[in-house]
């Protein structure tokens, strides 16, 4: 850079010399090294500038050498910053690819940081990139933005720290419970639907999916878009026993589903018949203990009353 002081040096040999200059700057002599401390301003340096050094004996003659610096007070130009994730919601432990192109004809390093800097690779046509999480960048966050600063150095020390980009780290995973009108676990009906509904929450939910099952296979799998919370399973088979539950998916991919809960549907009257006591004839007093028995079959009886009892 123009205003950064520098040491130059040349080596410089003759038993008469009187002087050595750098562009019209006297050197100061040490042995046979001569020195200066300048900056390239004091040269009047721009771009690549050239600076002679010119060694005079005391007989008056000369010879010189040249050196080529190039002067460069330019920050490095940083744009098109990106991640692979396109909606920039990650957990702290996914990997990601980070992007950023620099422009810069003497570009040293680039590097991306929060709280912890990672230098990035160098790919080809102005291209820098990392394959790194944001744990690493030092993102802490649970549920919220995380700022990564990019910062470009160039081989002149200039610097370009003002380019960001945001991340949304969410690590929370989405809540889910069934509301009060879905039935409760290991209950039975007469009919052929099954109605499910939840409370789900979630700032940045992606999708839910109800399943239903019965005692073999899966029978429906429901993919809905974020805020729906309901379906209506209906047209099933009424005798049958069935198992349901929810899953809510949010965009970084965390996960929450509700516990299986178990439905049976039942349209098949109970067979019942041959009530009998044992007072063979019939005729009984009304204070004579008879053991009555009847024949009742259903897979899902409940119970069984005589008069009431």
């Amino acid at each position: 850079r123009s205003d950064a002081q520098l040491n130059f040096t040349v080596n410089a040999t003759d038993t008469n010399i009187d002087n050595v200059t750098l562009n019209g700057t006297k050197m100061v002599q040490n042995g046979d090294i001569w020195y200066t401390v300048n900056t390239t301003s004091d040269f009047n340096c721009n771009g690549n500038c050239k600076l002679t050094a010119i060694v005079t004996d005391k007989a008056g003659n000369q010879n010189s050498t040249n050196y080529t610096i190039t002067v460069d007070n330019t920050n490095p130009s940083v744009v098109n910053e990106s991640v692979n994730d396109t909606d920039y919601i990650v957990r702290k432990s996914d990997n990601i690819t980070i992007n950023v192109t620099v422009i810069d004809a003497n570009i040293n390093t680039v590097s991306v940081a929060n709280e912890s800097s990672v230098q990035m690779l160098y790919i080809g046509q102005n291209k820098w990139q990392v394959n790194t999480t944001a744990a690493q960048l030092g993102c802490t966050q649970i549920d919220s933005n995380c700022t990564l600063t990019f910062t470009a150095t160039d081989k002149a020390a200039n610097l370009n720290n003002s380019v960001t980009l945001e991340l949304i780290i969410d690590d929370k995973y989405p809540s889910i419970n069934y509301t009060s009108n879905t039935e409760n676990n290991d209950t039975y009906f007469n009919r052929n639907w099954i109605f499910v509904n939840v409370s789900a929450f979630d700032t940045n939910e992606e999708n839910i999916t109800f399943y239903l099952y019965n005692e073999t296979q899966n029978v429906n799998t429901t993919r809905m878009i974020a805020g729906t919370r309901s379906i209506n399973f209906t047209t099933l088979n009424s005798n049958k026993v069935y198992y349901y539950n929810v899953t809510v998916l949010d965009k970084a991919g965390n996960v929450n589903s509700t516990e299986t809960r178990k439905i049976t549907l039942d349209s098949t009257l109970p067979s019942i018949h041959s009530l009998n006591s044992n007072d063979t004839d019939n005729i009984s007093r009304s204070d004579a203990q008879l053991n009555f028995t009847v024949n009742a079959t259903d897979t899902n009886i409940d119970n069984v009353t005589l008069n009431g009892t």
